[in-house]
């Protein structure tokens, strides 16, 4: 359990809390729309990002809306060459991947857009891109009290004032409360002395934080306070407040969760009660003397105090030092499709927003291109084919932004021989230390050995495929005892029963694309730099091995909707596009070393 509580500390959430940089603003150059130089500024709350144009007019962004800040090669490029080079050499720089950068925002991981600019100063794009992804993908920043989304509400109007007009347009306000009676509207806004017409606008000395936040409390009225409040208010009388001991009581009896553990939670104390009443009651006379009125009701009903989630249940408790299997893995199924599986339509991008929303087994339905690179696609349909390496880049780049637990690359490999050698090449070459190779050496792939624990495999990728297998015609369905090839042997220990149909002795079998694949070929991709077989171990694939016969593994459990396979008593399922793996299976899909991927992993096709 020490290890459970070391996760839990380190993987504990803070509040978003922008850089200096950010409050103060950073200078870029808006390249994508000719706007010039931009200032690039963050409110307090860690929850808003402005884009101020020189004249001062600015576009504000909920950062709970930015998904990525890409920089380099990953940024998106000026296809003018004249531009391109025009702004490497404004800033000094021999490259735009020095400079570039690219805002990702969206309602959802479909339908995204691109802000793209430029740095003026060689480092700025960089630095920029780090402190605005500590604000990104915050439990805390999208679990906010009310207080502080109105603070956000605040932040983004201000970003929208008019500098020729020095204030705030009405129209903002009546938008943002979404407020169909005018006269209603109106009222309220001559009460507060700002401008009632839908032309006029509300000058900046007069819009404060206070003014919003009464503004808000006039519009959106809490008609059930004055219940509560009574409620609160224990004693009888005209009395504004009530009174410590009141207030106690309520939160004790009438507020708390009667479920909660009363030595885990205690109750709270006077003492406690009281510095709650200082911190939200407005009136200082009455804080002083332990007295809450309505509007410091108000207050503590609206703070982070009153969340519905307390902040602290943020935290990584669960206990990480499980075997892998013990856990449902956040997973995709068909994840190059954003639209309908015959006629959709397959994107490299969709790979990144899958894998920034936190999810960690991904699945790529490999097949032969055309010009020799091998593409993903949902096979025999109108889908359109996208390049293997550029998803491969893709995920490189997005695999642990959003967090550094394992990702597990599910293939439905249908690629003949040389195309997946370009498999295995763009998977060693561009994940590089990132792909798991060897077995740990805690973790042998043996008969009885559990699986790694999720945090000893923090930031690694690992490849999940259907294994080779010799064919030895004799058609029973289970792996040879003595195989055809070196180090077949080694493939006992994954007790993985497989199809086999009978032919002559020596061969292999691709079901998928219905052609028998020799035993020299086989060797010669064995016989890859440093990888070749060496007796008693198993053909060490890299990172990759070939598809053949299609397994058929008891040891599966996947559920699909309302469809479920039989599986062993200790496997784990999920559903629709989910799915989870026993630990027999798993201890194959572990290995891109020994087993290169999973002998037995499911693909959930």
């Amino acid at each position: 359990m020490a290890g459970a509580k070391e996760q839990a500390i380190r993987l504990k959430p803070s509040p978003p809390i922008p850089s200096q940089a950010l409050l103060d603003g950073v200078k870029l150059r808006r390249w994508d729309e000719d706007a010039g130089d931009v200032l690039l500024k963050v409110d307090e709350t860690g929850l808003v990002l402005s884009i101020l144009s020189e004249r001062g007019e600015g576009i504000p962004l909920y950062l709970s809306e930015v998904c990525d800040v890409r920089v380099g090669k990953c940024a998106k490029q000026p296809k003018d060459q004249k531009l391109h080079e025009a702004l490497s050499a404004s800033a000094g720089v021999k490259s735009f991947d020095e400079i570039g950068v690219s805002i990702v925002h969206g309602l959802n991981m479909v339908e995204v857009n691109f802000i793209n600019l430029a740095a003026t100063r060689a480092g700025d794009a960089a630095m920029f891109a780090d402190d605005v992804r500590k604000l990104l993908n915050n439990v805390i920043g999208v679990n906010v009290s009310e207080e502080i989304m109105l603070r956000r509400e605040y932040a983004r109007l201000c970003a929208l004032r008019n500098p020729e007009k020095g204030g705030i347009a009405s129209k903002h306000i009546q938008s943002l409360f979404e407020i169909k009676n005018k006269e209603d509207f109106k009222s309220v806004m001559s009460f507060l002395g700002w401008g009632v017409g839908a032309k006029d606008y509300i000058p900046m000395e007069k819009f404060t934080l206070a003014a919003f936040m009464r503004l808000y409390e006039d519009l959106v009225p809490m008609d059930y306070l004055s219940d509560v409040f009574l409620n609160v208010r224990q004693s009888k009388g005209s009395k504004p407040y009530a009174s410590l001991k009141e207030f106690c009581n309520f939160l004790n009896k009438e507020h708390r969760d009667p479920r909660l553990n009363e030595i885990l939670f205690p109750h709270l104390k006077e003492v406690d009660v009281q510095q709650i009443i200082t911190a939200m009651e407005p009136n200082k006379d009455y804080a002083q003397k332990g007295q809450l009125t309505a509007q410091g009701l108000r207050n503590y009903l609206r703070s982070k105090d009153n969340a519905i989630i307390h902040l602290s249940r943020f935290s990584q408790h669960q206990d990480m030092d499980q075997p892998l299997c013990h856990y449902f893995i956040n997973s995709s199924h068909n994840t190059y499709l954003i639209g309908h599986q015959l006629h959709g339509k397959a994107t490299v991008e969709i790979y990144r927003q899958v894998l920034l929303t936190g999810c960690r087994c991904i699945e790529l339905d490999c097949w032969d291109g055309e010009d020799g690179e091998p593409v993903i696609t949902h096979g025999k349909t109108l889908v359109n084919n996208i390049p293997f390496k550029d998803v491969v880049e893709a995920i490189n780049e997005s695999a642990f932004k959003a967090s550094n637990f394992p990702v597990i690359l599910s293939f439905e490999n249908h690629c003949r021989f040389r195309q997946q050698r370009r498999m295995v090449v763009h998977l060693r070459t561009i994940l590089g230390d990132k792909l798991l190779l060897e077995t740990l050496e805690d973790y042998p792939l043996q008969p009885g050995v559990p699986l790694p624990p999720p945090s000893r495999l923090m930031g690694k990728i690992i490849c999940k495929n259907k294994l080779l297998v010799p064919r030895d015609g004799d058609g029973t369905g289970t792996l040879p005892r003595q195989g055809n090839l070196d180090g077949y042997n080694a493939m006992r220990s994954a007790s993985v029963s497989v199809e086999r149909s009978s032919s002559s002795s020596g061969t292999l079998e691709r079901n998928t694309v219905g052609r028998a694949a020799r035993v020299d070929e086989i060797k010669d991709i064995c016989d890859m730099k440093a990888l070749s077989p060496t007796k008693d171990t198993a053909p060490h694939f890299p990172a990759l091995s070939v598809v053949l016969t299609p397994p058929v593994a008891p040891d599966i459990h996947v559920s699909h909707g309302d469809t479920e396979m039989p599986s062993m008593a200790d496997g784990m399922t999920s559903s629709a596009s989910n799915f989870s793996l026993t630990s027999q299976a798993m201890n194959v899909a572990m290995s891109s070393g020994a087993a290169a991927a999973s002998a037995a992993a499911a693909t959930a096709a």
